[in-house]
């Protein structure tokens, strides 16, 4: 403000000179001009004198004032010619008194704003020291300008920067905290500032560093430092659900792969330590389809039929992967994944990460999160490639807990000659809830065409004597009747084993 003063007075005092030597100059010039009139005016006088005196005609007199008149003009011509060949000559002396006055605030408004240090800290910062002594001088002169400029954000943020790599993350801390106090609340200078704080505080996450932390995410909900600092306060807190709900949405974006097998091992620690009695669905996704141009494999449970997804993970699309499924994927806004009810997991492979777009699917069948339940899924191709010949749909779960190895036989049987089965799936009570679909592939006897039948009985039997045949004590659904048609694309028939063979 001071420096404003200066300059503004200086300034004024230029405009004062330049006011009074134009005032002089117009005021010699206009005397001039007053002495030329008084001379025509006292020689007019005299003519007329003369005239009288020697009793001049009246044609003599006015060839007198004729010749004096012509000699006014002369006059006047010669000194507007001397005043022109001033004006276009500068004022040597307003030139100089002005420069006098420029050169004067400059080096003013220099000293209140420059800084003769200020090509130190340039080179400095060009030659980029990374050894411990040059990033300390550095940090010294940036402190010291910091000192003489409190508010110069630059200085704070340069200065802040230099201290993260020393490391000296307290005065970090401190330094984004002035800079902050300058620029007001900035995402970038927020992000940094919780970054050094958690660092300087020991990695534990204290309530300032959380309200920084909540700032950011109230305008960037999945910024992925934040994202990740929370989940390590939280492991380091001991609630790896909290942990385990960051790690995934960190998961879901576009991380590098060194990075993304970091996160990814950690998530799978925090994992071990939750509950194990807790809802989750284990999907394990088989990709046989060309993932050249479809880089993500989505995965997500969903309402039976459609709806909007629950729980969602994304992940790159490799082969086979197994992706877990539980609270710590929920969508923001959705409920918990185990107070879903029933649900069926959803396989897509996607180009850009999104779940509208994408180029192969697979369905399981209705599957309660409760029951901790495995799925296998299978994307083969384009949706359009996926097999569409004859056969029939099939939802299987199981109400009794029973051993995982324990053999389930889903039957196909004729309404009119129910022995032997047309076709029969066999599969794992530990496999259960599950869809398939029976087609040809899984007929008993050769002649004996699935797709030849119009309808047809299916029932699932959990066999505790691990064979085929149904004996006392086995569980088995009950029979039902279905026409035949539709294959994967149709609703599935839902079978549950519940009742006791008799």
């Amino acid at each position: 403000m001071a420096a404003i003063w200066l300059g503004a007075g200086v300034m004024a005092a230029l405009g004062v000179v330049y006011v009074v030597l134009g005032g002089l100059g117009r005021r010699r010039r206009e005397g001039e001009a007053d002495s030329a009139e008084a001379l025509f005016a006292a020689r007019a006088r005299e003519i007329e004198e003369e005239a009288k005196a020697n009793a001049l005609t009246a044609e003599q007199v006015a060839a007198l004032e004729e010749e004096l008149a012509l000699e006014l003009l002369d006059a006047q011509a010669q000194t507007d010619a001397t005043a022109s060949a001033k004006r276009s000559k500068p004022p040597l002396r307003p030139l100089l008194v002005g420069a006098v006055g420029v050169a004067g605030l400059a080096l003013a408004l220099y000293g209140w704003w420059g800084d003769p240090g200020a090509s130190r800290i340039i080179s400095f910062e060009q030659t980029a020291p990374d050894d411990a002594q040059g990033l300390a001088t550095l940090a010294q002169t940036l402190a010291a300008r910091a000192n003489r400029r409190p508010d110069d954000l630059n200085t704070w943020l340069h200065l802040a920067g230099v201290l993260m790599r020393l490391p000296d993350y307290g005065g970090a801390a401190d330094a984004f905290a002035s800079a902050h106090a300058l620029a007001g609340p900035d995402p970038q200078v927020d992000v940094a500032w919780a970054q050094a704080r958690f660092l300087a505080d020991g990695g534990v996450l204290t309530p300032p560093t959380r309200q920084i932390v909540a700032r950011v995410l109230a305008t960037t909900p999945n910024q992925p430092a934040m994202l990740e600092l929370l989940a390590m306060g939280a492991l380091r807190d001991g609630d790896y659900d909290a942990a385990a709900r960051q790690l995934v949405a960190l998961l879901r974006q576009d991380v590098p792969a060194a990075r993304r097998r970091l996160l990814a091992e950690t998530l799978a620690l925090a994992r071990t330590r939750q509950d194990p009695q807790r809802a989750f669905i284990q999907a394990q996704v088989d990709v046989a389809a060309d993932t050249a141009d479809a880089r993500w494999l989505m995965v997500f449970a969903r309402p039976p039929g459609g709806g909007p997804p629950v729980a969602v993970a994304r992940l790159p699309a490799r082969e086979t992967q197994t992706v877990l499924l539980d609270d710590a994927n929920v969508m923001a806004g959705a409920m918990p994944l185990s107070a879903a009810g029933e649900v069926e997991v959803v396989a897509r492979l996607s180009r850009t990460g999104m779940a509208a777009d994408f180029s192969a699917e697979a369905v399981s069948g209705v599957v309660e999160p409760a029951l901790r339940p495995r799925v296998r899924l299978r994307l083969l191709g384009t949706a359009e490639e996926a097999p569409l010949e004859p056969g029939i749909a099939v939802a299987v779960s199981i109400a009794t807990a029973v051993a995982a190895d324990t053999p389930v036989f889903v039957i196909v049987r004729s309404p009119s000659r129910p022995r032997p089965p047309i076709a029969v799936r066999r599969l794992l009570a530990g496999d259960l809830p599950a869809r398939i679909v029976l087609t040809d592939a899984d007929l008993m006897m050769p002649g004996r065409r699935l797709s030849a039948h119009d309808e047809v009985e299916l029932l699932a039997r959990a066999s505790l004597g691990g064979t085929p045949l149904a004996q006392a004590g086995d569980l088995e659904s009950a029979t039902t009747r279905v026409a035949v048609g539709g294959g994967a694309g149709a609703d599935p028939v839902r079978l549950r084993i519940a009742h006791p063979v008799r």
